[in-house]
């Protein structure tokens, strides 16, 4: 799927001098590919400036790391995060480059973000101590 945004990002990283990095994947067409372990996948992300993904993954750590990103083309279980933690953060190849850019661009009230999550997490707890004292 992102290869139908390939334009939209090669135009972003230009408008802003940014290098194209891509974990795990063979795109040609950006600066660098490589392969990772989990721990480099971890300081690839945390030094990202901005954030392009399409998996479960990519859109987690983004949240976790507090990274300005974008969704594009996600699963299900991606868009119930998403809808989970009160970010709309998906952008579609018809919505155009500027719905894409501004997703990219727009600041996120990552305090909000983490209250979601630590309520989230919360629950969580509950739940599994709940089944496990039965």
């Amino acid at each position: 799927m992102i290869r139908l945004f390939k334009e939209f990002i090669k135009k972003f990283a230009k408008e802003n001098d940014l290098k194209l990095i891509v974990v795990g994947f063979d795109y040609k067409w950006c600066d660098d590919q490589i392969i990772v372990t989990p721990r480099q996948f971890l300081s690839v992300m945390k030094h990202a400036q901005y954030v392009v993904t399409s998996t479960y993954h990519g859109t987690v750590f983004s949240t976790l790391l507090k990274k300005k990103f974008v969704v594009i083309h996600p699963s299900i279980k991606v868009i119930d995060y998403l809808e989970q933690i009160g970010l709309k953060k998906i952008s579609f190849l018809e919505s155009g480059y500027d719905n894409f850019s501004k997703f990219l661009l727009d600041d996120i009230d990552y305090d909000l973000v983490w209250d979601k999550l630590n309520t989230l997490r919360e629950f969580s707890v509950h739940c599994i101590n709940e089944n496990l004292n039965k």
